[in-house]
């Protein structure tokens, strides 16, 4: 009784705003659109540019529209797509006449931000010297004797010899793993390309290297953690990572990534 009551809803609904086909599912859910074909065990309904392979056996019933109440239907999507379509126009044409407006004021699109040439030099050499500190940060750490007593963690210090100079070697080597020309692009609206390059200044093939990539925003506050890695890099040799991830570029004050776990041969 609940189904037969939805579907005579829905058929209400539609016959009185709608003239088209419709399909009534056993669900009592309904589409209205125009059948394209249709045969034994299945039907092929149009909806808007989209055709759909619907089965009979999820099927109530069909209501069929006369062929001119279904060319209007198809009128009606005409007109709404070229509606739509006049309005992705001006959106763009407003966009390259707001592009054309800041590089006549002399500015340039730096990270998804229009900023002075010098405002832009000074991010980018801000960014190097980060990048540089962090560098010989990770060279020291790996050049420096490591303390078991004060800077090993406390459930290393309680492995067995063996496991603990795995950890410590792998430590040593996470150490000689140089990250560098990490930038943030946009990519399309809140979406960010990251991307970078990981170079190997150990002596030993690396099979594989993992990273953990962290977007940082106002106040160090972290807004989105994801992961990368880079196969086969022999000694003093380079490759690049890159991840989009689903945040607007101009939230994003910095970036942060570290090597998270490596193998060696």
């Amino acid at each position: 009784m609940k189904t037969l009551i939805s579907v005579l809803i829905v058929l209400i609904t539609f016959s009185s705003t709608t003239l088209a086909d419709i399909i009534v599912f056993k669900t009592g859910a309904a589409k209205v659109g125009i059948i394209v074909e249709e045969n034994p065990t299945s039907v092929r309904f149009r909806v808007k540019d989209s055709v759909l392979g619907i089965s009979r056996e999820n099927i109530e019933r069909i209501e069929y529209a006369k062929p001119e109440e279904n060319k209007e239907l198809e009128l009606k999507w005409k007109a709404d797509k070229e509606k739509a379509d006049e309005a992705r126009k001006l959106k763009r044409e407003e966009e390259q006449k707001f592009i054309e407006e800041q590089k006549a004021k002399g500015l340039v699109d730096f990270g998804g931000k229009w900023v002075t040439p010098a405002e832009a030099e000074a991010a980018r050499q801000e960014s190097v010297r980060q990048q540089v500190q962090a560098q010989q940060a990770a060279q020291a750490a790996a050049k420096r004797p490591i303390s078991e007593e004060t800077e090993l963690p406390a459930f290393v210090r309680s492995l067995p010899p063996d496991q603990k100079q795995a950890y410590m070697e792998r430590l040593k080597r996470v150490g000689l793993i140089e990250i560098s020309q990490v930038r943030a692009r946009p990519q399309s609206r809140n979406v960010t390309l990251l991307t970078g390059m990981v170079t190997n200044k150990s002596k030993d093939y690396m099979r594989r290297i993992d990273l953990e990539i962290q977007c940082i925003g106002e106040n160090d506050q972290v807004l989105f953690t994801d992961t990368s890695r880079v196969d086969r890099l022999n000694p003093d040799t380079s490759g690049a990572f890159n991840v989009s991830v689903r945040i607007d570029s101009s939230l994003i004050k910095r970036t942060q990534v570290r090597v998270v776990d490596l193998t060696w041969e």
